[in-house]
């Protein structure tokens, strides 16, 4: 759309995604009978500015006025760590947030994505990120910024949420898909649907000849 409104002819467009994801990997884990999930929430990145960290460790804040059960996992290192840690130290949120530092491998990843009930994207600039699409592949609902290749993906109210960078709003999505079961189940659904395009063979082979043939076909 962006090319379209510069000017660009829509037939001189070739839309070719180059993310993948590995679907032997990152999938859905079904829950045992009367099992639970140890997350509520999960967070996937650096802990860089650019990435919002911040921002959603404050809607838990706002949450856990309502529900002081409320559970965050935060999967990454950076920068911020320290001041982060600060930051839930100050306002007693020890048993809300926990820090998995980075994880081993995709596997554990995938399984601490499998943990979680709902995946929290609150950055302020992205290329994707991939680690949505892999959530999305675990069966996770998200709650999004407009970031990215989110803005391309997400459809607002129908495979996942738009969120500002606001802390109350973010507190606001989270608080909505906590409680709603039903959506949650379609996000998942609808996610699970969407991220097969992405599956690792077919997009890199998508990816290979699709360059072939603009090759091929050279400027016009």
């Amino acid at each position: 759309k962006f090319l379209i409104r510069a000017g660009i002819s829509s037939e001189k467009i070739k839309y070719i995604p180059a993310f993948y994801i590995d679907l032997d990997i990152f999938k859905k884990v079904d829950l045992r009978p009367g099992e639970d999930k140890k997350y509520d929430l999960v967070f996937a990145a650096r802990l860089e500015k650019n990435k919002g960290i911040l921002n959603l460790v404050k809607a838990v804040k706002v949450l856990k006025a309502e529900d002081p059960t409320i559970k965050l996992l935060i999967i990454g290192n950076g920068l911020l760590k320290p001041s982060l840690t600060r930051y839930v130290i100050n306002n007693d949120l020890e048993n809300n947030v926990d820090f998995s530092g980075w994880l081993e491998g995709p596997r554990d990843v995938a399984a601490a994505y499998n943990s979680a009930k709902v995946m929290v994207n609150p950055s302020f600039n992205e290329g994707g990120p991939r680690v949505v699409l892999e959530a999305m592949a675990c069966g996770l609902p998200v709650i999004t910024t407009k970031v990215g290749l989110m803005i391309d993906i997400i459809r607002d109210g129908e495979n996942g949420l738009f969120v500002g960078w606001d802390p109350k709003d973010i507190a606001t999505k989270i608080r909505l898909l906590l409680r709603d079961h039903n959506l949650r189940a379609k996000f998942s659904n609808e996610g699970l649907m969407l991220v097969k395009r992405f599956e690792r063979k077919s997009a890199i082979k998508n990816y290979a000849d699709s360059l072939k043939s603009v090759w091929t076909l050279g400027p016009k």
